[in-house]
């Protein structure tokens, strides 16, 4: 079915986004962006683009669309929608198992992820007008899900780091493919989208408590201290450790040695028990001895 393609898609997705994030350097020669950075990037956005305008176009048909890709996408979906009960089943579909909204996650995250460290994974992007207003486009629309909105943004706060080191390296001599004006023109719409999206996006995402911010600390403070109290036992270890070491003594000499600490002990505490009960048994005489005396008078 059409809903069973979108869950197989997404366990794809899922794996994809796991071999890019489980690469420590995605512009490597050992790297997937390395040798099929186009047609990765190509598979990756077609996706995304189709898990965008399927969510808009199901949840919110009159969505204002920002960009014209994006309006000819959502037309033409709402176009092969005019069975309104196929719609109503694939919307009720998707909001019992959200497989639509994984595939957008898993793309967005898998687009974040990819742009880490990774100028040149970002110059192929931004040389495709449509790709970087596609995923900009996203983070303002309200109908797809936060998570895929805030990787998004992460996306364009790593490429607005990069597009600044290539203004530095172009202003130091370094050749680009890019013109200084170009790519101040470039930082410059990435500030405002970052001013006047990201960070509301990030402000109505991120929840407040004082009482959540007391109890994560109380954890903080008892894991610092069985943090403290493992470290003050291993280093008491490693002190035996190279006490024994030094005496170069063996297995069975230590434990001769323990048995003659544990027999001295008790020998220790069985005469300590005697003397308290002779001293008791002395209280005891001496006791009954003034008893008798009274008697005697």
């Amino acid at each position: 079915s059409f809903m069973e393609q979108f869950a197989l898609l997404s366990l794809c997705l899922h794996a994809l986004c796991g071999l890019v994030e489980n690469i420590s350097a995605n512009n490597t020669s050992s790297s997937i962006l390395f040798h099929q950075r186009d047609q990765f990037l190509s598979s990756t956005m077609r996706a995304f683009n189709l898990a965008k305008h399927m969510i808009s176009s199901l949840f919110t048909p009159t969505f204002n669309s920002t960009t014209a890709s994006d309006a000819n996408a959502n037309a033409n979906i709402n176009n092969s929608f005019q069975n309104d009960t196929v719609k109503n089943i694939l919307i009720k579909k998707e909001n019992e198992l959200n497989l639509i909204s994984d595939v957008l996650t898993y793309t967005s995250r898998t687009i974040h992820s990819s742009s880490d460290d990774n100028p040149t994974f970002i110059q192929l992007v931004l040389a495709n007008t449509n790709w970087s207003d596609d995923i900009i486009s996203t983070i303002s629309n309200m109908s797809l899900p936060a998570l895929s909105r805030l990787h998004c943004a992460g996306f364009v706060i790593n490429t607005r780091h990069s597009i600044a080191y290539d203004i530095s390296s172009s202003s130091s001599g370094n050749n680009t493919t890019t013109t200084t004006s170009q790519l101040q023109q470039i930082q410059s719409n990435l500030e405002t989208t970052i001013t006047t999206q990201i960070l509301p996006l990030l402000s109505s995402s991120t929840f407040y408590s004082n009482d959540v911010t007391i109890a994560l600390w109380k954890q903080i403070e008892m894991n610092e201290i069985k943090l403290k109290e493992e470290q003050q036992d291993e280093l008491i270890e490693k002190n035996v450790i190279s006490i024994v070491d030094g005496k170069k003594e063996s297995a069975r000499q230590i434990a001769r040695r323990q048995k003659q600490i544990k027999a001295a002990a008790k020998a220790v505490a069985k005469a300590a028990k005697e003397a308290a009960s002779a001293a008791k048994q002395q209280d005891s005489i001496m006791k009954d001895g003034g008893d008798d005396d009274d008697d005697d008078d």
